[in-house]
């Protein structure tokens, strides 16, 4: 019987790899996930028949709504057997839905909107357009964008939360704002639509600065997540509980309102604010280290040293400005010896993301110490 089981998973194996096999990409950088890959295409790519259909190819995973899965690698070849595949997959399976996660639909919108514009394929343009609404109708009142927008959006799940984490609430911001300039590649949007995407990142924008955590009476950084009524810090997936987040999401945030032109009042005094709260949290004489332990398998560790750059950890407790890891139990730990060696090495619990922030802070020009 085993044998059995055995052949009919080869066969099976063989109908998969026959159905999907990947275009030559010919000026594939050697990086292998499409949202890294398509931004780096020279604009000479987007006149060759391989970049059409991997345009096509965008229109196949695109739902109704305008918006694209994540995960999904565009230059594949895709027959007609996939095809009725992934019209079953956009209704059952959870990657398939339309999503900002992962930098979905932002990366597929520019990457249609440059095809758009080296081809003057129609239906280039309208997909992008699509998605562009897809994003517009996707913000909540309040200003901010949910992770997934379409699915179970009245429900309880974290997916319906307004999303900083992994950049998603930015990424779409940055995009509308190109929009609402009408900067390349998105020249050829209508007046209205710009309209529409300045108003969108005016409401992100004080979203933004009415989500930013106020610890004491002072302004800090943000969380990953948000409730869409209370604009409350929420959870996400089991580890990553409420918490001022110090890593990547905080850093873009912070270097997204460093960006734009003529900031109020407001936007300076959350920069400001952020800025001392990075520089009183920063871990000094520190570094996180991956090792192999004595089975040979790799582990995570904290040790000391006294020429590291500053770092920081992920999470602060909100009430205490104190590091802290957890378990796929959602238990606050706060060493990370206490968590599991999965968790130890699965998880970025320190990086240096707000060095960023502070060099920049030092030569923008609203600075304080300018």
């Amino acid at each position: 019987m085993k044998c059995h089981y055995k052949i009919i998973f080869y066969i099976f194996l063989l109908i998969f790899t026959a159905n999907i096999i990947a275009l030559p990409v010919s000026q594939e950088p050697k990086l292998r996930t499409w949202v890294q890959i398509a931004p780096n295409f020279k604009l000479s790519f987007f006149k060759t028949d391989e970049a059409i259909q991997i345009g096509k190819n965008c229109l196949t995973y695109q739902h109704k709504s305008g918006g694209f899965p994540k995960d999904y690698y565009y230059p594949d070849i895709i027959s007609s057997y996939a095809e009725k595949r992934i019209e079953k997959d956009k209704k059952v399976v959870k990657n398939s839905y339309p999503t900002i996660d992962n930098y979905a639909t932002t990366t597929e919108i520019i990457y249609l909107s440059r095809l758009y514009g080296a081809t003057n394929s129609i239906w280039a343009e309208d997909s992008a357009l699509n998605g562009i609404e897809f994003l517009l109708n996707s913000q909540y009142k309040n200003g901010g964008f949910p992770q997934e927008a379409k699915r179970d959006r009245n429900k309880k799940i974290y997916q319906s939360d307004i999303t900083y984490n992994d950049n998603a609430m930015i990424n779409v911001l940055k995009l509308l704002k190109k929009v609402s300039e009408k900067s390349y590649p998105f020249e050829y949007v209508d007046n209205n639509t710009a309209h529409r995407a300045k108003i969108a990142v005016e409401k992100g924008i004080d979203c933004i600065l009415k989500t930013q955590i106020i610890q004491n009476g002072k302004l800090t950084l943000w969380a990953q997540q948000y409730d869409k009524k209370t604009l409350t810090p929420t959870k996400a997936r089991a580890y990553e509980l409420p918490a001022i987040d110090a890593g990547k999401e905080s850093a873009e945030i912070l270097l997204f309102l460093m960006s734009l032109d003529n900031p109020s009042p407001q936007i300076k005094k959350s920069v400001e604010s952020a800025v001392e709260w990075i520089i009183n949290n920063k871990i000094e004489n520190a570094a996180i280290k991956i090792f192999k332990d004595k089975s040979g398998n790799y582990d995570a560790k904290i040790i000391y040293c006294n020429s590291c750059q500053p770092i920081w950890a992920k999470f602060y407790d909100i009430e205490t400005n104190k590091p802290f890891f957890a378990n796929r139990q959602s238990e606050k730990k706060y060493n990370l010896k206490e968590i599991p060696q999965e968790r130890r090495i699965g998880y970025e619990w320190y990086g240096y993301y707000l060095q960023e922030v502070l060099d920049t802070y030092s030569t923008w020009k609203y600075s304080k110490n300018k």
